[in-house]
């Protein structure tokens, strides 16, 4: 049986990302991509003046390959900017890169990160990350306490995992609450305790412990309205009790603080990772029943509602009329947009700038954590949109290629995407550490670099 997200440990076979550059793995001169220019190599070469024609930036690993007219380069060039355990990315409006490292290892076996916030500027414009700044961090060293402990104390940071930049804050999660600094345009160490913002319905009780998963994600709509997910472990009991746990909570900004978030849709697993786009409209990623391969199951795309709470069937049903459980009622249970095979854990999504080349822009891209232990089908895939309303147009559709555990690849895990105001795409792996980004060939240099 493959596991969307649990098991355990797993140990990449990665090189060292600070490794000398292989041949054929994508370098700063010439075509080293290994084939004919355009021909989908992450090392092709572009014109003086672009992104991809910076001659400083790093090769990606010889596995990973883009689309032709694109190219792809590593940003944590060096064992100090490679993280351990990078989980979500945000990319703050001057064009930091902002990293969330849990201390806790997570249910698919990524182990040591720093209980942290990091920062990864780039100051000297060569594509590469300067240094691995920590932002924010506090509880000292992971000690398999659990998070529902950890919680007790305010500054502890060892089970953080959502990340959203809004206006003159950054938000983050823990096992059961959202907290938010103070932040600045610039900053790169919190100036100022965290405060709380928002509880997300978890208790510390061994019940709640044994259900639910630290691994909360969280966006912000322009009008201030926040989501955050939660979910769960694996459930075969058809109760009504059952069906709330794995839930999508929001709650406004605009009013007293802190809060206790509402649910907005429920019967979910795991709808880890969400994100909202330019519309204001927000989607998550449900990571469905591991063992529903012979019933129908699939993981789903679904857009968080605004105006009613919806349930999504777990763990009673597969979909709309498709039961999991003998008797179950599934008639009045949401369909989702988009739906993904069964295993290949749809994590981080992010939307495409219209300036992006057709038909990526204006597109929904997703990060493929892939099947556990194997890590089949680990990439980043994109589904087209309506331009008008930016709602999917398509099924998935092939984007990277080189993830996974085979021989040539990088041995990693796609886990989260987001894209910089200069345009590129950063996508990480938080199994190898790999931040790398990708650019459109004729992407140009912002002015002063």
């Amino acid at each position: 049986m493959l596991h969307a997200c649990g098991g355990e440990l797993e140990v990449s076979s990665a090189p060292p990302p600070g490794g000398t550059a292989q041949a054929g793995a994508g370098g700063a001169a010439g075509n080293p991509g290994g084939g004919a220019p355009n021909a989908g190599g992450g090392g092709v070469q572009g014109k003086p003046g672009t992104f991809c024609g910076l001659t400083s930036a790093a090769p990606v690993p010889a596995g990973l390959t883009v689309p032709a007219g694109f190219c792809a380069r590593r940003y944590s060039a060096s064992d100090a900017t490679t993280p351990l355990v990078p989980r979500v990315i945000r990319i703050a409006p001057n064009g930091d890169v902002f990293i969330t490292a849990p201390g806790r290892s997570t249910a698919g076996g990524a182990q040591g990160g720093k209980g942290a916030i990091l920062v990864f500027p780039d100051d000297d414009h060569d594509g590469r990350a300067d240094a691995e700044l920590v932002f924010a961090a506090g509880g000292g060293p992971f000690d398999g306490t659990e998070c529902a402990d950890l919680d007790e104390n305010p500054d502890d940071t060892n089970c953080i995992h959502g990340l959203a930049i809004h206006q003159d804050h950054i938000y983050y999660t823990r096992w059961s609450d959202v907290r938010r600094v103070p932040y600045k345009a610039g900053d790169r160490k919190a100036t100022a305790k965290s405060e709380l913002v928002a509880t997300v319905g978890m208790g510390s009780n061994s019940v709640d412990v044994a259900y639910y998963r630290f691994t909360h994600t969280i966006d912000v709509t322009k009008a201030g309205q926040m989501f955050v997910s939660r979910g769960r472990f694996d459930s075969f009991a058809c109760e009504d009790e059952e069906s709330v746990r794995g839930a999508l909570l929001g709650f406004s900004l605009n009013g007293p603080l802190p809060t206790t978030a509402k649910t907005v849709a429920d019967g979910f697993r795991n709808p880890m990772y969400l994100r909202c786009d330019s519309f204001d409209v927000c989607y998550a990623n449900e990571l469905t029943g591991d063992s529903w391969q012979n019933i129908g199951g699939r993981e789903k795309l679904v857009r968080i509602p605004t105006n009613k709470v919806e349930n999504y069937g777990y763990p009673c049903c597969v979909a709309p009329n498709l039961s999991a459980s003998p008797g179950a009622d599934c008639s009045k249970v949401e369909a989702e947009l988009v739906a993904y095979p069964l295993g290949d854990t749809p994590f981080g999504l992010a939307f495409a700038p219209s300036t992006w080349p057709a038909p990526y822009n204006g597109a929904i891209f997703v990060a493929k954590h892939g099947t556990n232990g194997a890590w089949e089908n680990s990439d980043v895939v994109y589904i087209k949109t309506d331009p008008a309303t930016g709602a999917p147009a398509s099924g998935e559709n092939p984007f990277t290629n080189g993830f996974g555990r085979g021989e040539g690849t990088i041995n990693g895990r796609a886990t989260d995407v987001a894209f910089h105001p200069d345009g590129r795409m950063f996508v990480i792996d938080d199994t190898s550490g790999l931040i790398f980004w990708v650019a459109p060939l004729e992407l140009a240099l912002p002015k002063g670099w």
